[in-house]
């Protein structure tokens, strides 16, 4: 069975032109850098920590649950939605690349 991932086109939708005039699907930029190879949930959450000490556990812990899925999780051949909910208009798609960092858009897309 082919997985099925939801990953929001950022705060209020504003990353959905982004997404289908590149056609991609990034997560945030809050780390500011390439993830390892491999990591665990609990080697992430200590990166994220370290780059960002000011930030809530819970919020730290979320940010690297959410890295881990899309970096390790998500393979090619899955489908993705993503969504504007004020024009409730959908994209869907099929993920086709393995995840990287791309510093000249501060994102972490596939």
């Amino acid at each position: 069975m082919t997985a099925m991932w939801m990953v929001r086109a950022g705060r209020g939708a504003d990353k959905l032109e982004f997404f289908r005039s590149a056609s991609l699907v990034s997560i945030g930029s809050h780390e500011h850098a390439a993830l390892p190879k491999s990591a665990t949930r609990e080697e992430l959450t200590a990166i994220f920590r370290g780059l960002t000490p000011e930030a809530k556990d819970g919020q730290v812990r979320n940010w690297a649950s959410q890295a881990y899925r899309f970096a390790y999780e998500v393979q090619v051949g899955d489908r993705v939605l993503t969504y504007n909910p004020e024009r409730r208009e959908y994209l869907l798609g099929t993920i086709a690349s393995e995840y990287e960092w791309r510093p000249s858009d501060d994102i972490h897309g596939r």
